[in-house]
This record gives structure tokens, C-alpha cells and sequence, in this order.
């Protein structure tokens, strides 16, 4: 029979053991699964609204006294809008925190191309997992994603301006399903002068099956704006940023933009540099000629 002093050892590398197998259970456990193809059809929805006429307004002139037009009157008009409604049919999948303390959902990210044509625009994110656009800015826009809904499908509808497509032709639509979490690039100060972009982490599944529609052309009012762009509503994970925004286009600065102000603010470096160069020159030669 072995004696404590021989066990001890053992028994000392049996408590080290435990620990470990009981952490790498639920870390295995908690691996982010690959989500399944989704199913979705997509279809163009047009509505037409009667705009009613208002008639004119009138004001006297405190100078002349005579009677003149506040605001001008309008006649009735037709107004039609269009959009995009997918319906997606969500898979079994329940959110979960995992051990680093994100909130692991299941989304949908979109890509779509003209019919006749062979490059695809993403949305919201691209292959890499960046978002395809920016956001922030002045007026602070944030992300919206397409998280699943906890329905049988999950509905999306957004104007067809919000994704830059155009209002006539044929457009080939895929739908990929994403489980994990999304978190923004950018600090607080990034986000105000240049805008941030999204980053989605986690496992995303194959392309679904290519779905085409037609859009027809219609005529719409510079006045009014196309909607809605999402029936959303979206479910804030504990990283995520409160008060997203409704609407797209916004006002945030755009790449362009960001590139000019960057040049001027370089050409400002520049002279500042040289005219400061020329003037240790003028003082070099002045102390030489002394």
C-alpha cells in the first residue's frame, strides 16, 4: 500500500485536472453553430395614395397694404410608392450569451446584383463582415440588422433607395443566414467626424437559392420619400447601441468627403512645415552673415 506522501502528488494533479475539463465542457458547448440555407421569396409592393389639394393663403403687406400670397395652393395628385418585402422562413435557434459575454442572435444578410449583370452589392455586410456602409456622423446613425424575428418568418421591407437600386429592370436577390454577434469599429470620437463601420463575428450560411423580381417604373414626387425602409424591430443586444435609426439615406459624411477633409487638413501640414522650413533657412543665413 502506497503511502499519503506517494498519493499526495496524485491527487494534487487530479484537483488541476477537474477544473479544466470543466471549463472546456461549456466552452465546446457554447461554439457558435453554422447556420442552415435559408428559404425566402421576395416580392415588389407599390402603393398609390391620393395627395390632397390645399388651396392658397393670403397676407396683407404691411408696406403697400395691398393683399399677396402666403403660401401657394396645390392640386390633388397621385402619389405611388414602392418597396421590397422578403419573407424569410426563420430556423430552430434560440440567443444566447456565450462565455465572453456577447449576445449570440441569428440575422439575415442580403446580396443582390442586376439580372443581366454578374457583380452583387451586400447588405448590410460584405464578405468579410463589414458593414457596407458607414455610420454616424453629425446626426449619429446607427447599424439596424436583420435580426430574426421570433415568428415562424421574419419580414423585411426597405425601399428600394435604401439599397441603391434603381426604380425599373430585374433584380436577382440571395439571403444568407448569420449566428453571432456585431459590434462597432469605432470610438466615440470616430463616430461623430468620420463615421464607423459594423463588424459581424460568427458563422454565416451558404447563399440561398436566386430569387428575380421585376420593377415596374413609377412616377414618385420630389416631396415624398419612399417607405417604409424597415419593419424591424430590432433586438438590442447588451453591446449594441440604443436609439437606432429609421431611415436611410442619412446625412453622415461621406467616403468622399472623408477623403477631402483629410487632403485639406494634409495640405494645410504641408505649408506649415515648409513656410516654417524657409524661415529656419532665413534665420540660419542671417546669423551666418552676422
Amino acid at each position: 500500500m502506497r503511502s499519503l506522501s506517494q498519493l499526495f502528488p496524485m491527487i494534487f494533479i487530479l484537483l488541476l485536472a477537474v477544473p479544466s475539463l470543466i471549463i472546456v465542457e461549456p466552452a465546446t458547448a457554447q461554439s457558435i453553430p453554422k447556420p442552415s440555407k435559408p428559404e425566402f421569396t421576395v416580392k415588389y409592393i407599390t402603393q398609390t395614395t391620393i395627395v390632397p389639394e390645399t388651396t392658397p393663403t393670403y397676407t396683407i403687406d404691411p408696406y403697400s397694404g395691398k393683399e399677396k400670397i402666403l403660401t401657394p395652393g396645390r392640386s390633388s395628385y397621385n402619389y405611388t410608392s414602392g418597396w421590397l418585402e422578403l419573407k424569410i422562413k426563420n430556423q430552430p435557434f434560440t440567443p444566447y450569451i456565450n462565455s465572453d459575454g456577447r449576445y449570440i442572435e441569428l440575422y439575415y444578410n442580403l446580396r443582390y446584383k442586376g439580372h443581366y449583370g454578374t457583380s452583387w452589392n451586400y447588405y448590410p455586410f460584405n464578405p468579410d463582415g463589414i458593414s457596407t456602409k458607414t455610420y454616424g456622423g453629425w446626426d449619429m446613425t446607427y447599424l439596424i440588422p436583420y435580426n430574426a424575428s421570433d415568428t415562424e418568418y421574419t419580414i423585411i421591407s426597405t425601399g428600394l433607395d435604401n439599397l441603391g437600386i434603381p426604380h425599373y429592370g430585374q433584380v436577382d436577390f440571395q439571403v444568407q443566414a448569420q449566428i453571432g454577434y456585431i459590434q462597432d469599429t469605432g470610438d466615440a470620437f470616430a463616430a461623430r467626424v468620420w463615421g464607423i463601420h459594423y463588424n459581424f463575428t460568427g458563422e454565416s450560411s451558404d447563399w440561398s437559392d436566386t430569387q428575380t423580381i421585376t420593377i415596374s417604373e413609377i412616377a414618385t414626387s420630389p416631396n415624398q420619400t419612399e417607405t417604409p425602409t424597415s419593419t424591424l424591430t430590432p433586438t438590442l443586444s447588451p453591446d449594441s447601441t440604443p436609439t437606432p435609426y429609421n431611415s436611410y439615406p442619412n446625412l453622415f459624411l461621406s467616403d468622399n468627403m472623408q477623403l477631402t477633409i483629410i487632403a485639406v487638413i494634409f495640405a494645410v501640414f504641408v505649408v506649415v512645415i515648409a513656410s516654417l522650413s524657409l524661415y529656419i533657412k532665413k534665420l540660419k543665413s542671417k546669423q551666418s552673415v552676422a
